[in-house]
C-alpha cells in the first residue's frame, strides 16, 4: 500500500467514526432527551383536570391557546409544552401581551377533546415506546 492510500484510508476510517457518533448522539437526543417533558406534560394536565372537575383546557381558537390557558395557570410548565429546540419565547410573550398563539407556532401538538384517562394512556404509552395513537387507540376500542 502506498503511503497516500493509507493516509486516505485513515482519514477514511476518521470520517466514518465521527460520522457514526453524531449520529449515535443525535438519535440519544431525540429518543432520551425529552422523555422527562412528557412526564412534565402529563402531571400538568392532570393537576390542570384536578383542578376543573376533571376537565383539560380547551379553546375554540385552536390547541395553541388551549395550551395558553395550561400554561397561564401553571407557568412553570411552559418548558414541558416546548419541543426540543424550543425555548418558550413564543409562549411567554403570548402570555405576556394577552395574545393568541396559532397552532404553527407551537411546537408540539395538543389533542383537544379528549378526558383525563385518555391523556394519561396517551402519555403512558409514548413512554413505553409506541405512538399516542397506535397502542393507545386500539386499546381505547376494546
Amino acid at each position: 500500500m502506498t503511503r497516500r492510500r493509507k493516509w486516505l484510508l485513515i482519514l477514511a476510517l476518521g470520517l466514518c467514526a465521527i460520522v457514526g457518533l453524531g449520529g449515535t448522539w443525535l438519535w440519544y437526543l431525540g429518543k432520551y432527551v425529552h422523555q422527562h417533558c412528557i412526564m412534565s406534560a402529563g402531571l400538568a394536565f392532570r393537576v390542570y383536570s384536578s383542578n376543573h372537575q376533571g376537565r383539560l383546557p380547551f379553546s375554540t381558537n385552536g390547541f395553541g391557546d388551549a395550551l395558553l390557558i395550561l400554561a397561564r395557570e401553571d407557568p412553570s410548565s411552559i418548558h414541558c409544552l416546548c419541543g426540543p429546540g424550543d425555548d418558550g419565547q413564543i409562549f411567554a410573550a403570548a402570555l405576556t401581551n394577552n395574545s393568541h398563539l396559532p397552532e404553527v407556532h407551537c411546537s408540539r401538538v395538543y389533542v383537544q377533546g379528549l378526558t383525563g384517562i385518555l391523556v394519561a394512556v396517551a402519555i403512558t404509552s409514548v413512554l413505553l415506546g409506541g405512538t399516542a395513537f397506535g397502542r393507545s387507540s386500539a386499546w381505547m376500542a376494546q
